[in-house]
């Protein structure tokens, strides 16, 4: 009874040899994105405004207009809407850094 069961765990663990990790599938390098949103007319921040990277990444800003998230390294166009006003700005994601970017918003 216990040689087919160790036969059995021998085969298994020869099959799994060469296999990636399971941990590290699907893995992506990030940034970090600090966004601060302003009234384009009068300069002051805008709160409650939901800002889009892409169609999953999203934050609001809070009373003092700002918001940050974690964004795939690469090239991206933030999208920040609140009724009455949006806007968007482009930026560039780099590992492991935060960049900085001020969306004006207008009608």
């Amino acid at each position: 009874m216990r040689l087919p069961l160790g036969i059995a765990v021998a085969v298994a663990a020869l099959a799994l040899v060469g296999c990636p990790n399971p941990n590290s599938i699907g893995v992506q390098d990030t940034g970090t994105v600090a966004v601060t949103t302003v009234d384009g007319s009068t300069g002051q921040p805008v709160a409650g405004v939901l800002v889009n990277a892409g169609s999953t990444i999203t934050c609001t800003t809070g009373p003092n207009g700002t918001c940050s998230m974690q964004v795939p390294v690469g090239k991206w166009t933030l999208i920040a809407s609140v009724p009455g006003l949006h806007g968007s700005a482009d930026v560039t994601i780099v590992k492991d850094t935060q960049a900085t970017v001020t969306i004006q918003m207008s009608q």
